[in-house]
Order: structure tokens, then C-alpha cells, then sequence
């Protein structure tokens, strides 16, 4: 044993003791004794510091992030078998609290039927301050336990861990019975309460559908007060981590990475819930070579629906050993359909095509909330382009070309994508040869960037080199590393280097330009005009029809008659080739003869307009706007403009010539007697005030508010008159009668209403006063 005293400086200061051990256990000369603590039991390595104690981080063990000592000391009965003892202090919320863990892992088995073992148990030693006990002892359950069963009718396995700083308990369970295998893997927190299970059910032998297609397996995922992060399922799609949550091959042997996967997909977020469907399809018979897991997960409050999708190609056959294979594809993907935006990406994941390694990753995205973008890529973007940060991060297409030779590789990258205005590829072949003490490396790379508007424009970085290298280190290489863009005019620019031994030699080469700059100008342009005429046409008009108004009536299309607007809507006009309400550099290519456009003073026939709002649509700025190449790179492809107006309502009242029209209803209540109803109807008038006042005219009056006008009165709120007081009017003008009272109450003006009948027939009626 060695004992160090130390003091260190290198980020902060730290005096403190360190105690180094080759301790080996030695008392053997008892039968019992040599079986506990055999021969080849493990010791401390004596490079490593067992314990130590400093001004910093106080007593700690070990060296590395789980701080724990493993003693020598095993020991292996008939059934059961003590595989490591260790001790450990915590880390996290108890790691200043005094503590120390003595922790076993222990294994039994009952012959080839039942086997167990359990990891991380034991007892907590802590040390109190403030109590008469000095010590404290408390159990500490296994953080993991493993179960494997083999009977005849039952044979797999299962695994629980626990993670005492989190109080999450996980589980992974791969039962077969008979014909039928089950999968299931999950978490569970108690304080507070969450749950995520992923489970399947796969057929053995799968059931034959037609066409060559079987059903292998059906199951479902479920989590409450968990949510779906699409970021960290993008993330491990480039690890196969979709394959080993949908039906996994081997679930007990990947549990704890299966369980890591499951808490980051699916973080703890309250009253969130994700539910969905999975199951397992396959092509090609019982032979399978074509495999699909597909799984439609929904996740709430905020909608998000996913489709999760892993896609398997093996020929000729999966029971073919992997180097025998001439294909063998696997493919993850997930579609992502939110509010916002549409996501599509595929990972391509221990793949080979022949003796071809391939890997890389696809992607789609579509946003039209916020900002509308358009990118599609295959193997990722330029690398001065700024995508969309769904998008980023994106694996080139790689092909390992690397000949049957144990010290040549040879691979090959590419890429290629498409924006709203720019068009994105490249490429790198590199080729590293090693025989031990002497390697060599040479690479040739192309990116290019062209961009459409305003004028045809692109960048190309151009990148090659090769090196020499000899026990690791580089003793000769020349590179080059370039720019070319155009393309009026031509500009050149690089920086090369040649390195031998210990000189390096550099070289910068430009900016070197030539040919003629384009200073063509185009001719100018009216953005008054453009919008003039794009408004002139029928399509620029469009009515909008009121809050609530599906509730109360549907509306049929008439080609025959004029745009109708309803009363309570409104009418919009946009249109979309110029913006309104911004400054205008150019639009495309040619010049602006004024700079903004806007509509002022829209007018209602003779009327002003009483309540206008600005209607928006998408635009591309690099249209309207001088950007620069950066901000064409990193500027969103689509943004919000004001192109038009929406108006609701004029100062004055629009009406035609007055039209009598008769009207008449009739109310029936089936099954009902009315006699002592009336205290219904006053209970009835707070409830029919709330209705007004959220019914599809209130809505649309307090909603249209003005923005170009002094700020309106308060309307007057709708009100339900005195259900008791009633008039008799005229139905066809609703004009009062002649001797008769203004108000009655209900019973009084039926009995008069009966007598004016002999008089005036039917042509009465009663309406609220």
C-alpha cells in the first residue's frame, strides 16, 4: 500500500491524500476460506487510486465516474455464485450526505431451468451528525436484476433495473410459449406517476396473408404523462435504435440500452399521453427477406402524430449468415405530421450491398406555420448552408469500396439536396492505406452550392491531399483547399501547404477574378401596377364566412349568381406577386420604380370600411430583398408578408329596396304538457344570454376590430327581452295593430290573439317585446 499526498492547480485548487493498494487476500489456510476467496479472486490495479480524500470533492473511490472499489473477493457454491463485492460512493443527490454503498452481485441457477442474478444490491452505510446513532444501515435494492427461465412449454428470460436517483424502475421481458412470442419493455416512476410500455406479440410460424405477405407480430406502445421527443428519435435512428424497440431480435441482451432509449424518446411530461398500434409484416413466405416494423403512435396535448418504421431487405434469405449475404439493407425511418410541419427521415444502419459497407441518412421537410421552408436531402447539405434544425446533423452517403486487402480502405461519400432556391451536392473519396509502422492517406472532395435568384449564381469548395505517416505521425503531405464561384465574374481563391518532417511551407493562392461582371440591368418594373392587375382577377376575391357558421346553416355554391359574402363575414383580396408594406429592393431581377406598395382607404360602396385587417400569405425574401450569400444560406426560404385586406364591415349601413317577405315557425315540444312551465322560461333566460353571447353574430362583431381607425364604442350587449311580455304585430311588416296594447303578457295575448283571429285570420302573430 502506498499513500500520496498531492496538490493540484490545473482548473482548481485541490490538496488532498491518495491511498494506492495491491492488496490480495491471504488467508488461506482453512478449506472454507480458499473456496470464498480463490486464487484467481481480483485485486486493485496498482496503478489506480483506490481511495482519497482532498479539499475538493472530499472521500472518494476509484477513478472513474461510478467511484467504486472492487474487492477481492468471490466465492461459487453449487447453485449460487458471488461474482463481485465492491464498494461505491453515490453520485448525485446523496453524494455529499456521508454515505457509503456496499454493494454484491450475486447469481444463482437451478440446474439448466432457472437462473438469476442481481447486480448492484446490498446495504447503505451512512454516517449521521445529528442523531444519538452514529451509524445508519439500510437495505439497497439491486439496481438490475436478470431472469432466465427453460422449461418445456415456457423458455426466455427478463430484466429489471432500477435507478434510485430518478426512482424509475424499467423492465425488458422475452417470453416464448409454444407458438406464440411475447416482448415487452417498459419504465414506471411512482412520484410523481409516469408509465411508457412498448410490447409486442410475435407468431411462430407467422400467419400467411396472400400475395406472398405474412403478419409476424402485432403490439401497441402506450405512455401517460410521458411525451415524444421527435429530436431524440431522429438521434437514435442512426443507432438502430427503432429495431430494438419494435420487436427486438434479443431484447435481454440489449436491456440496458433498450431502457436508456425508451426514458430519452419518451421524457416525463405531465398529463401528456402517446398511444399507438405496431406491428411486424414480412414478404417472401416464411422465408421473409423483405421485413417491415411499422408502428402509428399519436402524441398529446400537443398533437403530434408519428409513423416509426423499420424496413429489412436480406437476400437470399435472413437464415443466411451475415458474410454470406449479398444484401442486406435496414433502413429506419419516421414520419412526423405536426400542426406546424411535415418531417420524413430515413437512416440507413448496417447496411452492405455485396461487400459494400452503406450508410447515410435521407430527409423531407415541409413547414408552412411560421415560416414556410422546402428541403429535401439525401446525405446532408453544403457546409456553409444553415438547414432547418429538424433537418441538420445528417449522415453523408457513404460506401466503404475497400478492397479485399486486410490494409487498404478505400471509402466514399456523397450528398445531394434540394431547397426553395438553391441547388446542394458533393462528394469526398478517401483512401487510407496502414501496414503498421508506415501509413498513407489521400482524399479529393467537391461541395457546390448554386443559387437560382436574382441572378445564377454558385460556390464550389474544392478540397484534396495526400500524407505520408510513420509510427502515427505525419513525415511528408501536400493539400489543397480552394474556392471557385462565378459565374460573372470568375473568383479563385485557396491555400495549399506541403509539409515535410518538420517544415511546413504554406502557399495561399487569390482571390484571383476574371471575365466580365455582370452589370446588365433589367428592365424596371411598377409594384403598384403588378399588384393592380394580380387584384383585377376573380381568383384575388374570396369571401370568409363567420365564426360558428357551420352550426347554423350550410351553404350550398351557386355558379350562376355573383360572389355572395354573408352578412357577418367578411371578404378577403390578396395577391401573390408582390409583398405589401416592406421595403422593395428589386423583384427577381429588375428594378423597382417605387419601393412599397399598400392599399389605403378600402371603401365599402360609398362607405369606408369600418373594420380591415391585413391578410398575409408566404413570400421568398431573396425575391424582394438584396441579401447576402450568408443570408441567403441561413434566412428562412419562405417568409410572412402583408399581400392584401380583409374587410368585414362598412361605417354605414348597405341595404337595397325594402322586400316584404311572410315568414311563420312552428315549435313543438313532443310529449309535453305546458301547464306550469312558465318558471322554466326564466330559468331558461341566463342560459340563452350566454348562448347570445358566443353565437355566430356576437363572435364575428367583438372579433373585427379596425386597426387603421380610432378605436369603437363598446357594442351594446345582446340581451333577451322579458320572456312573459309579448307583442301582436303584422307577420309580413311585423307592424303593430291597431287597438291594441303595445305589451301583454303571454296568457293575455293568446286570449287576444284568438279574438282577432275572427277578424284578421292567421295574418297575426306573437314575438318577444
Amino acid at each position: 500500500t502506498e499513500v500520496e499526498a498531492f496538490f493540484s492547480y490545473k482548473d482548481t485548487a485541490k490538496l488532498g491524500i491518495a491511498l494506492r493498494t495491491r492488496m490480495r487476500s491471504g488467508l488461506r489456510g482453512d478449506k472454507m476460506l480458499e473456496k470464498i476467496i480463490p486464487e484467481q479472486a481480483p485485486t486493485a490495479n496498482a496503478d489506480s487510486v483506490a481511495i482519497a480524500l482532498d479539499t475538493k470533492d472530499g472521500l472518494t473511490f476509484g477513478e472513474g465516474p461510478n467511484r467504486k472499489i472492487v474487492l477481492p473477493v468471490r466465492f461459487n457454491f453449487p447453485g449460487i455464485e458471488l461474482r463481485e463485492m465492491s464498494l461505491a460512493r453515490p453520485v448525485g443527490k446523496d453524494e455529499n450526505s456521508g454515505r457509503i454503498d456496499l454493494m454484491v452481485t450475486i447469481a444463482g441457477k437451478l440446474g439448466e431451468v432457472f437462473a438469476v442474478v442481481a447486480e448492484g444490491g446490498g446495504v447503505i452505510i451512512r454516517w449521521k451528525s445529528d442523531s444519538d446513532d452514529a451509524v445508519e444501515v439500510l437495505p439497497k435494492p439491486p439496481t438490475g436484476t436478470g431472469l432466465r427461465i427453460k422449461t418445456g412449454i415456457v423458455t426466455g428470460g427478463g430484466y429489471l433495473r432500477y435507478n434510485e436517483e430518478r426512482g424509475e424502475y424499467g423492465g425488458v421481458l422475452d417470453l416464448h410459449f409454444t407458438k406464440i412470442g411475447l416482448t415487452a419493455a417498459g419504465l414506471i416512476t411512482f412520484d410523481p406517476f409516469s408509465l411508457v410500455l412498448v410490447m409486442g406479440v410475435h407468431f411462430m410460424p407467422k400467419i400467411e396473408l396472400s400475395w406472398g405477405f405474412t403478419l409476424n407480430g402485432v403490439g401497441g406502445i402506450i405512455a401517460i404523462n410521458r411525451s415524444l421527443s421527435t429530436v431524440d428519435l431522429a438521434k437514435a435512428l442512426q443507432d438502430g435504435a427503432l429495431d430494438q424497440l419494435l420487436f427486438p431480435s434479443d431484447p435481454i441482451a440489449a436491456a440496458p440500452k433498450v431502457l436508456d432509449r425508451i426514458g430519452s424518446i419518451f421524457p416525463m411530461r405531465d398529463k401528456a399521453v402517446v398511444v399507438g398500434p405496431i406491428a411486424e409484416l414480412g414478404w417472401g413466405s416464411q422465408t421473409g427477406f423483405v421485413k417491415a416494423k411499422l408502428g402509428v403512435v399519436l402524441a398529446l396535448p400537443d398533437p403530434v402524430l408519428v409513423v416509426l418504421g423499420v424496413i429489412s431487405v436480406i437476400v437470399p434469405s435472413p437464415l443466411v449468415p451475415v458474410p454470406l449475404r449479398i444484401v442486406d439493407l435496414h433502413a429506419e425511418l419516421m414520419v412526423v405530421f405536426t400542426p406546424d410541419y411535415l418531417l420524413v427521415r430515413v437512416s440507413l444502419v448496417k447496411s452492405k450491398l455485396a461487400n459494400m459497407t452503406v450508410s447515410g441518412d435521407l430527409a423531407l421537410f415541409i413547414r408552412w406555420v411560421g415560416g414556410a421552408e422546402f428541403v429535401i436531402s439525401v446525405g446532408g447539405f453544403f457546409p456553409k448552408y444553415t438547414a432547418p434544425p429538424e433537418v441538420m446533423e445528417l449522415r453523408k452517403i457513404t460506401v466503404e469500396l475497400s478492397p479485399p486487402i486486410p490494409w487498404l480502405t478505400v471509402r466514399a461519400e456523397a450528398y445531394f439536396a434540394i431547397t426553395s432556391n438553391t441547388v446542394q451536392f458533393g462528394g469526398r473519396v478517401t483512401l487510407i492505406a496502414d501496414l503498421g509502422v508506415v501509413g498513407g492517406k489521400a482524399w479529393v472532395g467537391v461541395d457546390a452550392l448554386f443559387i437560382w435568384s436574382p441572378r445564377f449564381y454558385f460556390r464550389c469548395l474544392i478540397e484534396a491531399g495526400i500524407e505520408l505517416s510513420a509510427f502515427g505521425e505525419t513525415v511528408a503531405g501536400v493539400t489543397f483547399r480552394g474556392e471557385l464561384s462565378g459565374m460573372k465574374p470568375w473568383r479563385l481563391e485557396g491555400h495549399a501547404s506541403a509539409e515535410i518532417l518538420f517544415w511546413d511551407v504554406p502557399f495561399d493562392l487569390g482571390p484571383i477574378e476574371w471575365g466580365e461582371k455582370d452589370e446588365s440591368i433589367a428592365a424596371e418594373v411598377s409594384p403598384v401596377q403588378l399588384a393592380a392587375a394580380a387584384l383585377r382577377a376573380d381568383a384575388a376575391w374570396k369571401p370568409q364566412l363567420p365564426v360558428g357558421t357551420d352550426a347554423l346553416a350550410r351553404f350550398r355554391e351557386d355558379d350562376l349568381a355573383p360572389m355572395l359574402v354573408h352578412p357577418l363575414g367578411s371578404l378577403e383580396v390578396k395577391q401573390l406577386r408582390v409583398p405589401f408594406e416592406t421595403d422593395l429592393d428589386r423583384i427577381g431581377s429588375s428594378p423597382v420604380g417605387s419601393r412599397r406598395v399598400h392599399i389605403a382607404d378600402p371603401r365599402v360602396g360609398q362607405f369606408e370600411a369600418r373594420v380591415v385587417s391585413h391578410a398575409n400569405d408566404q413570400f421568398a425574401p431573396g425575391q424582394f430583398k438584396n441579401l447576402t450569400t450568408d443570408q441567403q444560406s441561413t434566412r428562412p426560404s419562405f417568409e410572412e408578408f402583408p399581400c392584401g385586406v380583409r374587410v368585414a364591415a362598412s361605417e354605414a349601413a348597405v341595404f337595397g329596396g325594402a322586400v316584404a317577405v311572410t315568414y311563420e315557425w312552428e315549435t313543438r315540444y313532443p310529449h309535453e304538457e305546458f301547464v306550469g312551465h312558465r318558471t322554466g322560461f326564466a330559468q331558461l333566460n341566463g342560459v340563452a344570454a350566454s348562448v347570445l353571447r358566443a353565437n355566430a353574430v356576437s363572435s364575428p362583431t367583438r372579433l373585427n376590430v379596425n386597426p387603421y381607425l380610432p378605436a369603437q364604442a363598446a357594442l351594446a350587449p345582446l340581451v333577451l327581452a322579458d320572456p312573459g311580455r309579448v307583442r301582436i304585430v303584422r307577420r309580413d311588416d311585423l307592424s303593430a295593430v291597431a287597438d291594441v296594447a303595445q305589451t301583454l303578457t303571454t296568457t293575455g295575448a293568446a286570449d287576444r290573439l284568438r279574438e282577432l283571429a275572427a277578424v284578421h285570420g292567421d295574418a297575426l302573430q306573437l314575438v318577444a317585446a
